[in-house]
């Protein structure tokens, strides 16, 4: 009974630590996925503003105008670069480009 027992453990453990082979690191990045990718940067991009306005409030101490006019402009900076993204990954999603794959080249 006692080796039946650490058979089914041993089996039971050994179940667990099957490596997937057969998906390589780069299986996850489809032309599907960088093509909704890219949908996504260009409707949400304009969240970067507020996003970024309420990140340099919460670091900087001092709540002052300047601060938030920082965070106004270099969120407007962050909005088009997602906006740029954007649009190069809806037009290019069918060619691997980025390190010869679908990885985003945004990160």
């Amino acid at each position: 009974m006692k080796k039946f027992i650490a058979v089914l453990m041993l089996m039971s453990v050994g179940s667990l630590l099957v490596a997937d082979i057969h998906a390589p690191p780069k299986a996850k990045y489809t032309k599907n996925r960088k093509w909704s990718r890219g949908w996504s940067n260009i409707f949400y991009s304009w969240t970067e503003v507020p996003a970024t306005m309420s990140r340099y409030g919460e670091r900087h101490t001092v709540q002052s105008n300047e601060i938030w006019t920082a965070g106004f402009w270099h969120g407007l900076q962050r909005s088009g670069a997602r906006l740029k993204y954007g649009v190069y990954e809806v037009v290019n999603f069918q060619r691997p480009i980025y390190k010869d794959s679908y990885r985003p080249s945004m990160e």
